[in-house]
């Protein structure tokens, strides 16, 4: 089993609206991110009862700051994207590029068995290979699990029998 991950976005003034966010925010050591701010890994459940095991709260402004930035950018000529629309592309990415969860849907959300110890995901450092990090994690039991990402990889894809770092 690979589990995907989704992002949920929050407002800043919500954590005290929303307890999912409240509780995430409070227990879960963030990982800091120059571009979408702090990033919460966890897992959530969905008011439909829909279980996602990796997600990610993120500040709804930061991306949305994003967005005007890159809009600005190409409108101003400063921009990189070749093509008749530019600001088509843009636009398609912000609104219906990524996995995103509406925080209206959250049931609750509870810290991620599946997120990498942050004493190890700070080892992982740039691409092994063009566009691709790759790296081994030795379990307790001995056993070794290959890992890889392009881009994302604050999740560990095992099978739910699997102990992970030391949690059940």
């Amino acid at each position: 089993m690979k589990p995907a991950s989704r992002c949920a976005c929050y407002d800043s003034g919500m954590s005290a609206d929303k307890e999912f966010v409240r509780q995430i925010v409070e227990t879960t050591e963030p990982i800091q991110d120059s571009i979408y701010g702090p990033r919460y890994r966890c897992s959530l459940t969905l008011k439909d009862g829909t279980f996602l095991p990796c997600a990610v709260l993120q500040s709804k402004e930061h991306l949305v700051a994003l967005a005007k930035r890159r809009i600005k950018e190409e409108l101003g000529g400063k921009g990189v994207l070749a093509g008749p629309d530019p600001y088509g592309q843009i636009v398609s990415v912000f609104v219906v590029g990524g996995d995103r969860v509406n925080d209206y849907n959250v049931a609750s959300a509870e810290q991620s068995r599946f997120a990498i110890p942050r004493l190890l995901l700070n080892q992982i450092r740039g691409e092994t290979t063009m566009g691709w990090t790759g790296w081994v994690f030795r379990m307790k039991d001995e056993s070794l699990h290959s890992y890889g990402s392009s881009f994302k990889h604050g999740v560990f894809p095992v099978a739910r029998r699997l102990r992970v770092f030391g949690r059940h």
